[in-house]
């Protein structure tokens, strides 16, 4: 089988220096190489141990710096992702840490033509896709070490239950052409967009195509309130050698133009909502 392209991306830089910095109206968090990859492996053994090989992993979280370690931790084990390419709530983002915490909202209901899904991960239990094998809950306060409260019956405790999963994982190869990521998006705007890991890995072109890679800045800001566009432009970020700045949804402008002149970050730090393209 040639070399998994998106493993050897994830096991790259694991070293000292950031590969993630998630800004909120609350916190500042640095991730580094050794830390995220910390993170992703025990979220690979988690999704290993508890739902079945082959199936995806459903991510109904919003942008946020675990929902990149959990799909970092699912393509570690050989998994696609399937995440919602949605922008979370309506109303606004307006929770303590700029995620979404709107009440009332319907279920998720997921598309009937996508791989089986073995486990759903979510912040919120009404964002977990029903039909799931396994639930699991994730607290957004990044300090949290456990559910605050007490869970529904028969779901997991994502972060807790994390921390029982070793720091390293060995990694499940998978061919580039197998789906990586499936990124559903709203009503009426057309169908699953499948990309394959292959594509993921790939470095991000110049504007206009052709013009080769672009250079490489030492931080690439992130700020994207759909989390599929998120997992890209952090992917894309990392092709490139850059730490991700990686803005919550609830970040005004004042906040990230504070972050990127804090971090020294490329990129723009107007609001992204645009679509993704097939």
């Amino acid at each position: 089988m040639p070399p998994d392209a998106l493993q050897q991306l994830l096991d790259a830089h694991e070293g000292q220096q950031p590969r993630i910095v998630w800004y909120s109206p609350a916190e500042r968090i640095e991730l580094s190489g050794h830390v995220l990859s910390m993170w992703q492996s025990k979220a690979a053994g988690l999704i290993t141990a508890e739902s079945e090989p082959g199936t995806a992993v459903h991510l109904g979280c919003p942008t946020h710096w675990r929902t990149i370690a959990w799909a970092c931790g699912a393509w570690l084990a050989g998994r696609p992702v399937v995440v919602s390419d949605a922008a979370p709530g309506a109303a606004g983002p307006d929770g303590p840490d700029g995620t979404d915490s709107a009440d009332g909202a319907d279920a998720v209901a997921l598309p009937e033509d996508l791989p089986e899904i073995g486990m759903s991960v979510a912040f919120e239990e009404r964002r977990l896709d029903p039909e799931a094998g396994i639930h699991v809950l994730l607290p957004a306060q990044s300090l949290a070490v456990r559910w605050p409260g007490d869970l529904p019956p028969l779901v997991i405790d994502g972060a807790a239950e994390l921390m029982s999963h070793a720091d390293a994982f060995t990694a499940v190869p998978r061919p580039g052409r197998e789906p990586g990521l499936i990124l559903l998006r709203e009503a009426g705007a057309g169908g699953p967009i499948t990309l394959t890991r292959a594509r993921l890995a790939a470095p991000p072109t110049a504007a206009g195509g052709g013009a080769g890679p672009q250079p490489a800045p030492g931080a690439q800001l992130v700020r994207a309130a759909h989390p599929g566009r998120a997992l890209l432009e952090v992917l894309g970020a990392w092709s490139r050698g850059a730490t991700a700045v990686l803005l919550a949804p609830g970040a005004d402008d004042a906040l990230a133009a504070a972050a990127a002149r804090q971090e020294g970050a490329a990129g723009s730090p107007a609001p992204r909502n645009d679509e993704h393209r097939s």
